[in-house]
């Protein structure tokens, strides 16, 4: 059975991963935001603790009335205020504070860690992929035809049997079938690292 291929329906462009960066991930943007709102959080907990010194200053005058008869005066009063916070320094806002802002953190780092691992991963298959399809495409492939063509013409000239040629037509057949399933698998690792650089620009 003679049957075409059409490879070229499976071929992916891979995106310039040049400027890639990984920092970019919404995933990793959220996390630092959650990290930055929970040192924010922690300032103002610790700043509870800081007492607010108020100072005052009052002028009075009063002139002679039927009520004040001792004559006009002047008075100049200084007020200072200095709040003491004897029973309550806040420890318990300022822990849970810290503890929310040390979680982010480690979320933050653990959500860096993952994104490198996947990124790095996804580069490996690809590569992987890559790899397979050469050989299959420059090694198997052409081996399976050229014993495919040798048998044909061995059967031909009543040299090699029926068997032997169903044979080789079995191997050359399941050979294009890898070489198609392996374009296929580097054109999903490709697609699968294009998003993954689409999302991060933000061109997609």
């Amino acid at each position: 059975m003679q049957w075409k291929l059409t490879p070229a329906i499976l071929d992916m462009t891979a995106l310039d991963a040049s400027h890639f960066d990984l920092s970019s991930r919404a995933d990793i943007k959220a996390a630092k935001l959650r990290v930055e709102s929970a040192a924010n959080q922690l300032d103002l907990a610790q700043a509870l603790r800081k007492a607010d010194i108020t100072a005052g200053l009052q002028y009075d005058h009063w002139p002679t009335s039927n009520a004040n008869t001792n004559g006009t005066g002047d008075t100049i009063s200084f007020t200072i205020g200095l709040p003491l916070t004897v029973n309550h320094s806040y420890e318990g806002e300022i822990a849970r504070a810290n503890s929310d802002y040390e979680a982010a953190k480690e979320a933050l780092t653990h959500t860096e860690a993952n994104a490198k691992t996947e990124w790095e991963r996804i580069n490996a298959d690809v590569a992987s992929a890559e790899t397979n399809l050469e050989i299959l495409q420059k090694e198997q492939l052409p081996r399976a035809e050229d014993v495919a063509s040798t048998v044909e013409l061995g059967y031909k000239k009543g040299a090699l049997s029926l068997l032997e040629l169903l044979d080789a037509r079995r191997m050359l057949r399941q050979t294009r079938l890898d070489t198609v399933n392996a374009r296929a698998n580097l054109a999903r690792a490709v697609l699968t690292r294009n998003q993954s650089i689409s999302l991060s620009t933000g061109n997609y």
